[in-house]
């Protein structure tokens, strides 16, 4: 499997189709990083922008659907397995592929992000909170590879798979985003009373609690945010989210600082839910890796039963 792996590094990321998305990878990461190289003030947050990293991931899903689907269209699946390769060799060989490519994807947007804005990652943000933030990005970007990996080896042919791989990506992004805020309504909210006086003047009160008409109950909310959590790409969204000063003081880097902001904040959004996917961030890769396991068993079953002679 290692022969076969090194093969398919030394054809694929020497091919157009890699250099043009390492360059739009690297190109994405510097517009951003130099976005985010002002300086920040108490009038202008930093936050981490998870933009680069969605363009990041559905570039991965092209090229998954590039390099897989041309081995079907030119037949050098079947040459490798006469050659004596295992389907199942086979299959982990484009899988541990895709996981170096998005690896590879991952740096290009990081590194010129990262040195872009360096001043703005050391003084406002821990050692602590980086790694967890773009430890959260890289299991995010190698799950979504599992999945591509999975549509690519079952479709087989290259302009479906991408059409495919690409509208999955931004499915899984709208989903991810709209779970995140359906849940994150919060259960009670400020009820506005409008008084006119008799004067003609008009005076607010805002002092009564009501229950949040949108709030969803469980276990319809258990199950969402579950989804939440299951969804690859939500750990992207996630590392945005730790990774800002809208919640983080500048020199205040522990728990009750960001507790505080979000129970200041409990009447615009579920301060459990907050808390939950802020500091409970072990609740991704619990859910992310038994979920990578399980696509990657059911794409080795569903490639084994196929006949791709």
């Amino acid at each position: 499997m290692i022969k076969l792996l090194k093969v398919q590094l030394k054809t694929r990321l020497s091919s157009m189709w890699f250099i043009a998305a390492a360059a739009i990878c690297l190109l994405f990461g510097i517009m951003f990083g130099t976005g985010h190289s002002r300086p920040v003030t108490e009038d202008f947050g930093y936050q981490l922008e998870d933009m680069p990293y969605i363009i990041a991931v559905i570039v991965c899903g092209v090229l998954a659907a590039v390099f897989i689907g041309s081995e079907f269209q030119e037949g050098t699946v079947r040459s490798k397995l006469t050659m004596g390769y295992s389907k199942t060799v086979f299959y982990i060989s484009q899988l541990l592929f895709m996981l170096i490519v998005s690896l590879i994807l991952f740096l290009l947007v990081t590194v010129p992000y990262f040195l872009m804005a360096y001043k703005n990652f050391f003084s406002l943000f821990s050692t602590e909170y980086l790694i967890k933030a773009f430890g959260l990005i890289l299991l995010s970007m190698a799950g979504c590879s599992v999945l591509f990996t999975l549509v690519c080896m079952s479709i087989r042919l290259r302009t479906v798979s991408i059409i495919i791989c690409a509208a999955l990506a931004f499915g899984i992004d709208i989903a991810s985003s709209q779970l995140s805020r359906d849940i994150l309504k919060p259960e009670y909210t400020e009820a506005v009373y409008v008084d006119m006086e008799e004067s003609g003047n008009i005076s607010y009160q805002t002092s009564t609690i009501a229950k949040s008409t949108e709030y969803i109950e469980k276990p319809l909310r258990d199950f969402m945010k579950a989804s939440y959590y299951a969804i690859p790409i939500s750990g992207v969204k996630q590392a945005g989210i730790i990774i800002s000063t809208e919640i983080m003081a500048f020199s205040d880097k522990d728990k009750d600082k960001v507790t505080d902001y979000y129970e200041e904040n409990k009447y615009l959004w579920d301060k459990d839910f907050a808390l939950e996917t802020h500091f409970e961030l072990w609740r991704y890769p619990a859910w992310l890796i038994p979920e990578m396991i399980v696509l990657t068993a059911a794409g080795i079953i569903i490639f084994r039963k196929r006949n791709v002679y």
